[in-house]
């Protein structure tokens, strides 16, 4: 038998923003036209934001390198 035991009706806790990562990016604030700048080492982070809030949101969002940063768009 195994060492696990099936439970059921566990509610799932809410997920707390505050935790995350993409919380202190303003993403889910962002009107479309809106845009920031954030340092290059956070390309995969930004990414991910940017992938995550579309999938949630259906925001888009473009970035591109600027003077050595990045700066991101929302486009829809």
């Amino acid at each position: 038998m195994s060492e696990y035991v099936i439970e059921k009706d566990v509610p799932v806790p809410a997920h707390d923003e505050s935790k995350t990562k993409y919380s202190k990016m303003p993403h889910r604030h962002m009107q479309v036209g809106d845009s920031f700048l954030a340092a290059l080492d956070r390309k995969n982070s930004l990414s991910n934001a940017n992938s995550r809030y579309k999938k949630t949101l259906g925001y888009v969002f473009r970035t591109e390198e600027e003077n050595g940063m990045l700066r991101t768009w929302r486009v829809k």
